[in-house]
């Protein structure tokens, strides 16, 4: 083998695992740019009585389902036998 197609064989080598690189970068950077962000928080009312909301939103951009869901602590008498399990198996849309 010459010098010349050692050359050529770097030259065809060198771009190719620079443009693979550079499409598993931009893979990363779609895929995590469009995945949902999810932010659970309390809401509070105080007009005309004063409420407690457990909100939970997506401020992604895909929609996201909910799997499972735990709580550290005891729930409110109202919800400690079923512990939101409503809502699993919900989507939450991005908005």
């Amino acid at each position: 083998m010459s010098l010349s197609n050692i050359i050529e064989v770097i030259g065809v080598i060198i771009p190719s695992v620079i443009s693979s690189f550079a499409i598993w970068q931009n893979y990363k950077t779609i895929k995590n740019a469009n995945r949902p962000y999810i932010s659970v928080y309390l809401d509070y009312t105080t007009l005309p009585y004063k409420n407690k909301y457990l909100a939970i939103k997506n401020f992604g951009k895909t929609p996201a389902k909910i799997l499972s869901l735990s709580f550290e602590t005891h729930l409110d008498k109202g919800n400690d036998q079923f512990k939101l399990g409503f809502i699993i198996g919900g989507t939450i849309c991005p908005g």
